[in-house]
């Protein structure tokens, strides 16, 4: 049969499609088609800190364009993707516990060390961050990024990113300090030409004042010097110690499930940025999520506003395949958004996780493995109730109904988070290895989560090479307790399979721990969720 020039076969099906099909079938009848070999861990201690910060120049400012950006997450990549879908490795920052070590990603410290600025603030121009705003410098010298509220939304924007802010940083995030604070006119000086039409817009459009005063979030960026976005996949350009591609990192891949718990749909090219700090040619790139301001659903309210004034605006038009395949015809139409709290926007209980997407799609979150979205659960599920509620203090909500409303739906979203996380995985964590037991603790039975709790674990028992080394057994799961009795005469290397049995029945996948025994004792050298 002919073919045309890309390997097409003329009224069938791709040639690429068939080899594939082919080979697949050819491995399925093949003596090895259900062989497993694990993988092998090193007999080192597991990685806890990257120390991906060695003295670097100071790379090019990234400045993509935004276009170019659209078109790719709304066109190049469900085009690619959907001619040849592919299954995404597993990410690429984790360390032997399948854990996120700390790095320029990652755990930044809990302190927030610079705090409010400190007045009067000195103009400089338009902000750099890619948000609305202006940019200042506080009595310290020190960067910030002022905006006002709309007046039709007082506190909306404030609040929002005030509270996630924090939200994200208690879950490892690296996120800029935001503080909601009261300015008047002679609080801001006399600055140049640019810097004074900045003010202006500052000044010329938001929610009222009280006593002469007006609310703004005062953002302390940058922090150094801000290289503009953080690349959506490869690596930075110019950045040594960046070795992981971005797509396969887990903190950006279960980013998506933390944006959901703050209802935090809208995520703009420069949303993450990079900024190099120290002294040029010996500091380093750290790693921000910079644009906070729509979470609560906010973006809600900017496409209803769009829609109502029939706008082209960047809530409507960034759906750059449905514009194209529509000639820009299409009805702009966004449900309306909720008035009883000025201070939110569109912001559900109702909503559900494995649905949630960001806008424009992020190639990372798409990326997401079963583990990761595991990893993110447990880091939600470990917030601690003070870190909310300090962080919802941040937001000073003149309403005390807003911010209980808040409270409320982070709560439930919270734990339909979690619950969808675990229920990818078996989720299991390593409580001791004794030299004739393993004992894990599933934390779905620990925290008595509704249809995830286990009764019993199905455990089977490898060597490195993937070859059965002991019968099979089931182990009873009394108080979230897996006691597993380890099978002597066993080689020095075990892998421990373990998957979790619910009322449902069978979880999606095992747990895997890696048993290794010399003469210094046996101990766990991996885990694989």
């Amino acid at each position: 049969m002919a073919t045309d020039s890309i390997g097409i076969e003329k009224g069938g099906l791709p040639m690429r499609t068939m080899i594939r099909t082919a080979l697949l079938l050819a491995l399925a009848a093949s003596p090895f088609a259900c062989s497993y070999r694990p993988a092998r861990f090193a007999a080192d201690p597991p990685v806890v800190d990257v120390s991906d910060v060695a003295p670097i120049p100071v790379p090019p400012k990234l400045d993509p364009l935004k276009e170019v950006y659209y078109t790719d997450a709304y066109v190049r990549r469900p085009i690619v993707l959907a001619m040849d879908p592919e299954t995404p490795t597993e990410s690429g920052d984790v360390n032997a516990l399948d854990d996120v070590p700390r790095s320029s990603w990652f755990d930044p410290p809990d302190a927030r060390p610079d705090g409010p600025p400190v007045l009067p603030f000195t103009p400089i121009g338009p902000a750099v961050s890619g948000q609305p705003g202006l940019a200042v410098t506080d009595a310290r010298g020190l960067r910030y990024e002022l905006r006002r509220d709309a007046k039709e939304r007082p506190e909306l924007v404030s609040a929002s990113a005030a509270v996630s802010s924090r939200l994200l940083a208690s879950l490892g995030y690296r996120t800029p300090e935001v503080n909601v604070i009261t300015v008047s006119r002679d609080d801001i000086k006399e600055g140049d030409k640019p810097a004074q039409e900045a003010v202006s817009d500052l000044w010329r459009e938001g929610s009222p004042p009280v006593a002469d005063r007006y609310r703004v979030r005062a953002t302390r960026w940058p922090v150094g010097i801000d290289l503009g976005p953080t690349p959506v996949a490869g690596v930075h350009r110019g950045d040594d110690n960046d070795h992981v591609p971005h797509a396969e990192r887990r903190t950006l891949r279960a980013i998506g499930l933390a944006l959901y718990w703050m209802g935090l749909r809208r995520l703009p090219p420069f949303a993450l940025r990079d900024v190099y700090v120290g002294d040029p040619g010996k500091g380093h790139l750290l790693h921000y999520v910079v644009a906070m301001d729509d979470a609560f659903g906010a973006d809600a309210v900017g496409r209803e506003a769009e829609a109502r004034l029939g706008g082209e605006g960047k809530y409507l038009n960034e759906n750059a395949l449905t514009a194209l395949l529509t000639l820009g015809l299409r009805r702009r139409v966004a449900p309306p958004v909720q008035t009883r709290w000025l201070a939110l926007g569109e912001f559900q209980e109702a909503d559900a996780p494995e649905a949630f997407t960001t806008s424009p799609p992020y190639e990372p979150a798409d990326r997401l493995r079963p583990a990761d979205a595991y990893w993110m659960g447990k880091r939600l599920a470990a917030v601690p109730p003070e870190k909310v509620t300090a962080a919802l203090a941040a937001g000073y909500f003149s309403d005390a109904s807003a911010r209980a409303r808040v409270a409320q739906v982070l709560d439930v979203r919270r734990d339909r988070a979690v619950a969808w996380a675990f229920a990818q995985v078996t989720p299991a964590e390593v409580e001791r290895i004794e030299p004739a037991r393993l004992v894990l603790r599933d934390q779905a039975s620990s925290r008595k989560m509704p249809g995830l709790m286990a009764a019993k674990y199905a455990v089977t028992f490898l060597d490195d090479h993937g070859v059965t080394v002991a019968p099979s057994i089931v182990v009873p799961v009394p108080d979230a307790a897996v006691v597993i009795p380890l099978p002597p005469g066993v080689p020095d290397y075990l892998v421990v399979r373990a998957v979790a049995l619910r009322e449902a029945g069978k979880a999606r996948r095992p747990v895997e721990v890696h048993v290794f025994k010399d003469p210094r004792g046996i101990r766990v050298l991996g885990v694989v969720h």
